[in-house]
């Protein structure tokens, strides 16, 4: 299950005097599973699929494959552990 962040944005504007407040919609923020950032891994190295079909097919967005598949070719591993950095000393 995923979790999910709402921010809501106001802004204001000004109507016949009278400053107005209004409410954006918000935006949900997605935090993704290590084991479905392991997904996106494996259908690119092994089953040879592209950024776009892996994000229709895993239901996330295009920008969060690239990141993940960045921080593999960086790091080896699909995500930072800033524990793991502090240790090396």
């Amino acid at each position: 299950m995923r979790e999910v962040e709402f921010q809501i944005g106001t802004s204001e504007f000004e109507v016949g005097g009278f400053m107005e407040t209004t409410t954006q919609p918000a935006k949900a923020r997605r935090y993704y599973s290590r084991d479905l950032h392991e997904h996106v891994i494996y259908q690119h190295n092994v089953l040879g699929k592209k950024t776009a079909d892996i994000a229709r097919d895993l239901d996330i967005s295009l920008h969060v494959i690239q990141r993940t598949l960045q921080v593999w070719k960086e790091i080896s591993d699909v995500l930072w552990d800033p524990m793991d950095y502090s240790k090396r000393g």
